[in-house]
């Protein structure tokens, strides 16, 4: 029988918020998987002492994209219907992620994914974040797209009807930009609905901001002009 639900927990260096997420996750019922993406701040071996918790270690830092990616094999390979990310650094509700799974599963006929928005808090997000996901939703209007905040992480994915896209996507930053682009393209559905999110838990591992607004703009561009070239 197909399982329905796998909460993807993506991590790296997060020895001193794991602690916090992981008690979080201490009543769900719902299967979990860790992905650790190359961590070198401690041993997250405990992580095995529950049963229902399936880790995935990569042995190096590979980015966020290559972890979801990790996740969505999973996902597939285990014959999981729906997965969610969760990130590690406990700015996120499971509460939020178990609704999203719930509408996703009631629309799971119609919609590839789901996003958490944290439009509505963009008060509280620092500046640098501001600045992308304000821009790339004002661009993300190019392409069709009707979300707002097109650089959520926080998401919960139909397994088989994202597959080929997740798994095409960049590794780094840009994932979550190109999952939006090419869904649109595709004409894959998918909504969102607002999130808690937490950030005086600020943890972004995201050190070159110049580089990383590079690859998505480049990210754009190639994706862009493959479509036209078809």
């Amino acid at each position: 029988m197909k399982k329905k639900f796998l909460i993807c927990v993506i991590f790296y260096n997060e020895k001193k918020k794991m602690v916090k997420t992981i008690n979080q996750l201490k009543a769900v019922k719902y299967d979990i998987l860790f992905v650790n993406d190359g961590s070198t701040d401690t041993n997250y071996n405990y992580l095995k002492k529950n049963k229902k918790n399936k880790v995935i270690t990569h042995k190096l830092n590979s980015g966020y994209g290559s972890a979801v990616k990790t996740a969505s094999k999973y996902a597939k390979k285990k014959g999981y219907k729906f997965f969610g990310i969760f990130p590690g650094d406990n700015q996120r509700k499971i509460t939020d992620l178990i609704k999203l799974f719930h509408l996703l599963e009631n629309f799971s006929k119609k919609f590839a994914y789901i996003s958490g928005s944290k439009f509505h808090l963009l008060k509280n997000i620092p500046l640098h974040r501001k600045f992308g996901n304000v821009f790339f939703s004002i661009i993300s209007k190019c392409w069709g797209n009707n979300t707002k905040d097109i650089l959520s992480g926080f998401k919960v994915y139909n397994t088989s009807l994202t597959y080929k896209i997740i798994q095409s996507a960049p590794d780094n930053y840009s994932f979550d930009l190109f999952v939006n682009l090419y869904a649109n393209i595709m004409k894959k559905k998918h909504f969102e609905i607002n999130v808690n999110c937490n950030y005086k838990n600020q943890s972004s591992k995201m050190n070159n901001l110049f580089l990383i607004f590079f690859h998505m703009i480049k990210t754009i561009f190639i994706t862009l002009i493959t479509k036209n070239a078809k």
